[in-house]
């Protein structure tokens, strides 16, 4: 008795439990896909793209001297610290250079001397010309002399006499201003070879001020090479040895953009960026394009696709400007630094209060699409419509759309195609942007569907 007993007592627990679960699924809903509503708002279409923070009129600080030795460091040329323009930072060993320098300037006394010479040879050839000059006056007023006394009567061989004299005297004019001549032209080369030590004795004291090497500009230091050592060679190949911002103010974004987005970047874009130190603070920076470069940058894979020759996506660099807060200052608290990875986003569009779509409804495709509607979407892609499934009266209709610009998320509503008698687009309409869940087996293998 005791087994029939429990035997109906289970078999009545069950009839129950069915009863209950029967009676919930009458109260139980299909379920619906997932919907979300069309608004209105602004739509801002953007290009993104990756960069590095970099400062703006970086001067590099390097050596034209072929080689030298450093003896000498600043102790205020260190990275982060200010030096003021010409300040010395390395003084290299310039004892060839100061050298070369008395050499010049021995040279050039030399060079002043044999001026001196010069010139001296000319007053005694001016002086020789004065000297022949008289003699073959004194000649010519002699013969003169005696033709007036003697007339005819002037003996032939003295007449001869008198008149080679008058020759011999004008051939010594003829040499004395030869001999002016030739120190004119000694005094010329005299005064070459000064302008030349000069210039040698300027080549010098540049050589020995190169031995310096000093700020071109006032500025912070932002690096500093590892072979800037008491000690160490200093070589125009081991440039730079030192990096200098002279501006902390002033910074920009170096930007790699794709190619299939390159075209929609111009010069004068604003947009924003953010970098990655202050990506939990929601620090934004206002950025605007200064130049677009127009040689590609091509990324080169690497491994087995880099040795067979394919290379990767290409890129083209593009410069941007970062810009001064409205009182002309920065932010303090979130202060840029070289070489921060910068997520950058152009503003290509920009549509105000405009319809947006979901992007996720264009996305979505029933699993079941007829064959009509098939057709009717492919014609409809030839005219730039787009497929969308609005929610209408409990169930979902094929729509079509022609679109604007989007900001990833939401797209501009162009214009509306309904295939539903009185199915209009508008603020609040549904459309689907998911399909149902999947439904799970319930007791006896029925279907649990969602309560409402």
């Amino acid at each position: 008795m005791k087994k029939l007993f429990f035997f109906l007592l289970l078999l009545g627990a069950g009839a129950g439990g069915y009863y209950y679960w029967h009676e919930q699924r009458k109260q139980i809903k299909p379920l619906e896909p997932r919907r979300e509503r069309v608004d209105r708002g602004d739509v801002l279409e953007k290009v993104s793209a990756q960069g590095k923070v970099t400062p703006t009129g970086i001067v590099i600080v390097s050596s034209d001297v072929p080689l030298g030795v450093i003896v000498e460091i600043n102790p205020n040329a260190e990275i982060n610290k200010r030096v003021n323009k010409n300040d010395w930072l390395i003084k290299l060993d310039d004892a060839l250079a100061q050298a070369r320098l008395k050499e010049a300037e021995s040279a050039l006394n030399a060079a002043k001397a044999s001026v001196l010479v010069a010139i001296a040879k000319k007053e005694s050839a001016i002086i020789g010309v004065t000297f022949a000059r008289d003699k073959a006056n004194a000649s010519e007023k002699e013969l003169d002399r005696q033709k007036s006394l003697l007339g005819d009567n002037i003996a032939p061989g003295k007449l001869d006499a008198f008149e080679a004299m008058i020759k011999a005297s004008r051939e010594g004019v003829r040499l004395a201003e030869a001999e002016v001549s030739v120190a004119d032209a000694a005094i010329q080369a005299a005064e070459s070879t000064v302008f030349k030590a000069q210039a040698g004795i300027d080549l010098a004291k540049k050589g020995l001020e190169m031995m310096t090497i000093r700020a071109p500009e006032t500025a912070m230091i932002l690096d500093k090479s590892d072979k800037v050592l008491v000690g160490g060679l200093v070589a125009p190949q081991n440039a730079p040895l030192f990096v200098l911002y002279p501006d902390s103010a002033n910074w920009e974004v170096r930007a790699l953009v794709g190619e299939s987005d390159i075209a929609k970047v111009t010069e004068g874009m604003t947009g924003s960026f953010t970098v990655d130190a202050y990506m939990t603070d929601h620090m934004v920076y206002k950025a605007r394009v200064k130049r677009v470069g127009n040689f590609p940058v091509q990324l080169q894979k690497s491994g087995e696709m880099a040795s067979m020759g394919i290379t990767g996506p290409t890129y083209y660099p593009v410069i941007i400007d970062v810009l001064l807060s409205e009182n002309g200052s920065r932010d303090q608290l979130h202060p840029l630094k070289s070489g921060m990875s910068a997520n950058v986003d152009l503003v290509y569009k920009e549509v105000k209060n405009a319809l947006r779509i979901p992007n996720d409804a264009f996305l979505y495709r029933p699993d079941k699409v007829p064959q009509e509607h098939n057709d009717e979407i492919e014609r409809r892609s030839l005219e730039a419509w787009k497929p969308i499934w609005v929610w209408y009266g409990g169930q979902q209709h094929l729509c079509f759309v022609q679109v604007g610009p989007t900001d990833g998320s939401r797209t501009v509503c162009v214009n509306f195609l309904s295939m539903t008698e009185g199915l209009k687009l508008d603020v609040g309409t549904e459309v689907v942007v998911e399909g149902p869940p999947p439904e799970d087996k319930g007791l006896f293998g029925g279907k649990v569907l969602s309560l409402p």
